[in-house]
């Protein structure tokens, strides 16, 4: 759990890792490396949306 609490506290807050706590930490072990490129991409890739097209 506190390899957990250390992750959510340094991930984008719009991760939420509760689901993880009751789970075996295999299932996190299994995640953990695309939840970290899930917040590579909100974190260090801000993209604006193109503009709506007006036809």
């Amino acid at each position: 759990h506190h390899e957990l609490q250390r992750y959510q506290n340094r991930l984008h807050p719009a991760i939420q890792l509760d689901a993880y706590y009751g789970k075996d930490p295999s299932v996190w072990n299994n995640d953990m490396p695309f939840v970290l490129k899930i917040d590579d991409y909100l974190t260090c890739s801000p993209r604006s949306l193109p503009p709506l097209s007006e036809g």
